[in-house]
């Protein structure tokens, strides 16, 4: 059973498929579920720029582990690929609905609750109150984007101020992320704050005058979760004998960190 449907969960859920495994996705929240933000993975820009230190080894293995993978996903299916131009490398979401729900977990994967011998658990945010988890280092991070249409814009980042600013392409959709914030802690509510918006459209279009005539599609709220002291992945069992295996709190990282 994994514990979890976003990006962590689902990935955790398809390594174990393809090792010949039955596998169980529980989720409170589902990426069909389009009003949810209280997990960020449906509305993130998905780009892979590292936040490993430079000494931090472990999550560099990582991120080099899931970037192999991404660069082989896109080479068997290359419909899902588009060619931006900047100057760093970066993975984006090419659909509405993620390929790691229906194209690649589907198969023989169901979303139910039976019982079992084991557990990933992947379950963010929700790690702070599971009743054998009870983790008080996960704190929310809210985020906010712009969904948007222009289709002949490319990919642009700023990262020297307080609040990131970015302009991220969404493949072969003519769909652009513009964002965003990253405001940790828990009087961060998941709404919309249309003073937000406006600064990300304003910061954006400063970026590039061609978004002045953009066509606004959502405004998107979700939170990260964010883990004090880094993500944990580590085995566990519960007072039950159920072996636990528990990889959450990846932050921001998690689309670039899924695969290590």
């Amino acid at each position: 059973v994994v514990v979890g449907a976003g990006v962590i969960g689902l990935t955790a859920a398809l390594e174990l498929r393809a090792h010949g495994h039955a596998v169980h996705v529980v989720a409170r929240d589902m990426p069909h579920d389009a009003a949810s933000t209280q997990f960020a993975s449906p509305w993130a820009g998905a780009n892979c720029v590292s936040y490993a230190a430079d000494d931090d080894l472990l999550q560099q293995r990582w991120e080099r582990t899931t970037w192999k993978r991404l660069a082989g996903i896109s080479r068997r299916h290359p419909d899902l690929v588009q060619k931006i131009p900047f100057e760093l490398y970066s993975a984006y979401l090419a659909a509405n609905q993620p390929w790691w729900k229906d194209s690649e977990c589907g198969a023989g994967t169901s979303l139910m609750q039976p019982d079992t011998a084991l557990i990933v658990n992947a379950s963010a945010l929700g790690s702070r109150w599971l009743a054998d988890v009870l983790d008080e280092k996960v704190v929310p991070a809210r985020g906010q984007t712009v969904l948007v249409r222009a289709p002949d814009v490319r990919l642009m980042e700023e990262a020297a101020k307080s609040q990131p600013t970015y302009i991220i392409p969404r493949a072969g959709s003519g769909q652009v992320i513009l964002g965003g914030t990253f405001e940790a802690g828990w009087a961060n509510e998941a709404v919309i704050n249309e003073a937000t918006t406006d600064r990300i459209l304003a910061d954006c279009t400063r970026l590039c005058p061609a978004l002045a005539e953009c066509e606004v599609i959502s405004v998107n709220v979700g939170l990260r979760p964010v883990r004090l002291g880094g993500t944990r992945l580590e085995p566990d069992r519960l007072a039950n004998g159920v072996d636990v295996v528990h990889c959450y709190g990846a932050g921001p990282a998690g689309y670039q960190q899924s695969w290590g």
